[in-house]
């Protein structure tokens, strides 16, 4: 008899097509690092078409086993078919979707139901790392949820096929994001552990399972290690642990455009704490379980958050990927624990209340950035096919008439240049991917002087930008034939680094644009002048 869906399913249905609605809503989706996403997958697709000498002679393909790489072929796929904002918006609108269904699998793999907990968990498919444009982590958090289910699923039979399954996801993680290779193996390394508590009287089984467990993933561990090495540590204590601990507690890595998304995370915190007590005071002294070893991959999760709060790890943006992980593995626990019905109804109706707000909030924060998203875009008027174009936003995060800034969090205008780049076939001189060895790409003096390449991009994205375009030039031996500058101020001008710039632009370039509201200027470099006949 099939089982007829539930209210918790239906309330999810509802949240997840209001999550698609708004990211629908406006014609480019607004995001830190969702245009270099778009670029860099596009300067990859037309990289293998013949004639793009062009593309070619700025960029060399790595051939090796680079991270990041399934998001990026995907998007490359779609931006053969569809416009560079409609292509973004189908990867988005598919990660909306499995986000949830991955968290459920995982959650009734662990031998829970997951409509609740689901519920719970949702909010976290956007969050601020998704209004970062962090589209791969997003996906790695997926591909997470779904070899952590297959594990749970097949542990017991992980010889022959189920073992090469587990193998392929963990293969899987690696080229879909390098921060959910490592997450995966703690927390499945640390249930596999805790297996050997739980089953004592079988310790041969559950040895042979971790056994086997560890060869499956050891292939991602290898291909990640390479990557994953940093120069400096990460594990910085803060000043002030309370600080941090708290941001953890009050769910902050959900807020992303406005204070009023602080008040709706708040509240979806809070709600998450009654229930966690409840349920933890409901499972006290009982036998212990397998998914009990989550609270342990949880609490594991909150004390590197905590611990990693220095200046390296802000680099990276641990504490946030972090912030994230650590909750989605206590909902993860929480889904397999029962609760009251009355308790159980309650808090979904109230979680999926919590969700649709969070929701509305972001739908209206994508509408103010709309009218600014174009006309920033509106540059795309003077930008040609193979042209080559440097980007300074002299305010990342824009600002109304007032001069108010138009998120809290999101700097929507720090890469915007890569939907121009995307859309008119231009090279984005300015995209940060193609100075990593994360990424397919690489601009092909990147790997000369690295160091001095990635300091002149921090130089490029400092508030206020700066540029030495003879420098800049000499160094990296790109030639910039667009200059963009976007949302100078008046204060901008009196800073010696806009003396530099100045006389750069008034000898070598010359206006090419002035958007409809004045925010965005284009200046294009002038014609070499002919020497005698």
């Amino acid at each position: 008899m099939t089982r007829r869906p539930g209210l918790e399913e239906a309330l999810l249905a509802v949240a997840i097509l209001a999550s698609l609605a708004a990211v629908w809503s406006v014609a480019w989706f607004p995001s830190q690092d969702g245009p270099a996403h778009v670029d860099s997958a596009n300067v990859l697709r037309l990289y293998l078409q013949p004639g793009r000498e062009d593309i070619r002679s700025q960029y060399r393909l790595l051939l090796e086993p680079v991270p990041n790489l399934t998001g990026q072929v995907i998007l490359a796929a779609l931006l053969g078919v569809l416009a560079p904002a409609t292509a973004e918006k189908v990867l988005l609108s598919a990660y909306l979707i499995l986000f949830p269904l991955a968290f459920r699998y995982a959650v009734r793999a662990a031998g829970g139901g997951g409509g609740l907990a689901t519920l719970l968990a949702l909010p976290f498919a956007w969050s601020r790392l998704f209004h970062w444009g962090f589209h791969n982590f997003g996906w790695g958090l997926v591909v997470l949820l779904l070899a952590l289910g297959y594990w749970l699923h097949h542990r017991d039979d992980l010889a022959g096929r189920r073992g090469l399954g587990l193998l392929l996801l963990g293969l899987l993680l690696h080229f879909t994001h390098l921060g959910a290779v490592a997450p995966a193996l703690f927390l499945i390394g640390t249930l596999a552990t805790w297996r050997l508590a739980v089953n004592a009287p079988d310790l041969g089984k559950a040895l042979r399972s971790a056994l086997a467990t560890g060869l499956a993933l050891l292939p991602a561990a290898l291909l990640a290690w390479p990557y994953s090495q940093r120069e400096g540590g990460v594990l910085t204590a803060p000043a002030d642990l309370a600080v941090s601990l708290g941001r953890l507690l009050a769910f902050d890595v959900l807020v992303s455009h406005s204070a009023k998304e602080g008040l709706v995370a708040g509240l979806l915190a809070a709600l998450c704490g009654v229930l966690l007590a409840f349920a933890l005071v409901g499972r006290w002294g009982r036998r212990r379980e397998l998914a009990d070893g989550l609270l342990f991959g949880a609490g594991g999760f909150a004390l590197l958050h905590v611990a990693t709060q220095g200046e390296d790890a802000g680099r990276i943006f641990l504490p946030e990927r972090l912030a994230v992980l650590a909750p989605l593995v206590a909902l993860l626990w929480l889904g397999t624990r029962p609760l009251p019905r009355w308790l159980h109804v309650g808090a979904a109706v109230v979680a999926a209340g919590l969700a649709l707000t969070q929701v509305s909030l972001h739908a209206a924060a994508y509408r103010r950035l709309e009218p600014y998203v174009a006309d920033y875009l509106s540059a795309g008027r003077v930008v040609a096919p193979g042209d080559t174009l440097l980007a300074l936003s002299y305010a990342p995060t824009g600002f109304d008439r007032q001069g108010r800034p138009l998120s809290l969090h999101v700097s929507a205008f720090a890469h915007t240049s890569g939907f121009l780049a995307a859309e008119r076939g231009a090279i984005d001189l300015g995209n940060y991917q193609s100075l990593t060895r994360h990424f397919a790409l690489r601009f092909r003096r990147a790997g000369v002087r690295a160091g001095f390449d990635i300091g002149l991009r921090e130089g490029t994205d400092d508030e206020p930008p700066f540029l030495d375009l003879a420098q800049y030039e000499s160094a990296t031996g790109r030639h910039v034939q667009l200059l963009l500058l976007w949302g100078v101020r008046p204060a901008d001008r009196t800073r010696p680094a806009w003396a530099v710039l100045e006389k750069t632009l008034a000898r070598d370039f010359e206006p090419a644009h002035v958007s409809p509201l004045g925010l965005m200027s284009v200046y294009r470099r002038r014609a070499a002048p002919r020497g005698p006949a």
